[in-house]
Parts: C-alpha cells; sequence; structure tokens
C-alpha cells in the first residue's frame, strides 16, 4: 500500500530551521502541541486536516520568505505493485 508521510523535520533541519521558529509564524489558533506532533511523530500520522496542513506551508514560506510548495513538506512513497511513470524518455517501473 502506498503511503503520504510529512517530511517537517527534514525540511526544518535541512534549512537551518527549528520547530519553535516555525511556531512563531503559526496562528495561536493552533496549539503548539499538535505542530510538534507533526514534526516529530510524522511516521505515524495516519490522517491530517487539510487546512492545517496548509496552515503549516504558509508558516513554512513566511519562515523562507518565499513560497513552498506541497510537495516540499509531503512525501509520497509508492507500494509495492505501484507503477511509476517517469518523465518522457524515461523508462517505466513498477516498485
Amino acid at each position: 500500500m502506498s503511503t503520504i508521510r510529512l517530511q517537517l523535520a527534514e525540511y526544518l533541519k535541512s534549512r537551518g530551521f527549528t520547530p519553535d521558529s516555525l511556531l512563531e509564524l503559526i496562528p495561536e489558533t493552533v496549539n503548539p502541541e499538535t505542530i510538534y506532533q507533526l514534526i516529530e511523530k510524522a511516521e505515524n500520522l495516519h490522517q491530517i486536516d487539510l487546512s492545517l496542513l496548509a496552515t503549516v506551508i504558509d508558516g513554512l514560506s513566511k519562515l523562507n520568505g518565499f513560497p513552498v510548495g506541497i510537495g516540499e513538506a509531503v512525501r509520497y512513497l509508492p507500494g509495492v505493485g505501484c507503477v511509476i511513470v517517469e518523465e518522457e524518455g524515461v523508462e517505466k517501473s513498477s516498485v
């Protein structure tokens, strides 16, 4: 089965940011513990509210000073038997 994983911890670390620096840019209506769980327990998450994800991506964009795409915060991991179609001229493969 394919999965989708948040990669917020990796994103923040690779750019030298901390969870606290992100939290400073997230609206106060969002519980800080929720953000910490998204960062620290991403592998155990099975669902996320899309408006919360949008809020986090907005925070990442403010932190960076430029727009951040959803693909930078989320990673798709294909499951066994999924066919991946690469760009034109590159061979198709099965995972």
